[in-house]
């Protein structure tokens, strides 16, 4: 689990993702704002976590997840571009509540490891 410096600098960076704010309202980035106060990214992490067996273990994605886990930084870039990646393929209509991911009843799994298998393929930020 990160520290909680740690976790607030993840939370800031998923609320400040470039791009995502233009088209929306302002009553849209309140509830954004506090979905990620009561634990969004946590909710997207801890299912993140139990998808990364899956990683490690298929070949075609176990070099790239050793290189993502490889430290902090990575692990919370890389829970980053997941989030960004639901977010682009329209996981929270404006229109809608925020979905929180609370639950793996209604798939919130599946869509978390669908992403995360399609992050972990991307080049590693530069420094």
């Amino acid at each position: 689990m990160p520290s909680l410096s740690r976790e607030r600098r993840l939370h800031k960076k998923v609320a400040d993702v470039p791009g995502f704010w233009f088209s929306r309202s302002p009553e849209f980035c309140r509830k954004w704002k506090k979905a990620i106060a009561n634990g969004l990214v946590d909710n997207i992490t801890n299912i993140l976590v139990s998808c990364c067996d899956g990683y490690a273990d298929d070949p075609h994605t176990a070099a790239y997840y050793r290189r993502w886990v490889a430290t902090d930084h990575l692990w919370d870039t890389f829970v980053v571009n997941v989030i960004t990646l639901l977010m682009r393929k329209g996981a929270w209509p404006e229109e809608h509540e925020i979905h929180m991911f609370l639950d793996t009843a209604n798939g919130c799994d599946e869509i978390i490891d669908q992403a995360g298998a399609t992050a972990i393929l991307l080049p590693l930020p530069t420094v």
